[in-house]
């Protein structure tokens, strides 16, 4: 071992990162997707309902 300024330099040194911590990094990127396709959905229905008012409203004009 040796010491660099504020830097500790180990050799052989491995780190096991704990199944929590791997599983939530799964789970926020399948939660990020989830989010992305509700979104989308939204974005979607929106846009029909909004072309919907506008049939409504020409066929009105007509």
């Amino acid at each position: 071992m040796r010491v660099l300024g504020k830097i500790i330099e180990f050799d052989n040194v491995y780190l096991e990162y704990p199944d929590e911590l791997i599983n939530a990094e799964e789970e926020t990127e399948a939660e990020k997707e989830y989010q992305e396709l509700v979104m989308n959905k939204t974005q979607r229905l929106s846009l029909e309902e909004l072309q919907q008012k506008l049939e409504e409203t020409q066929s009105l004009h007509l």
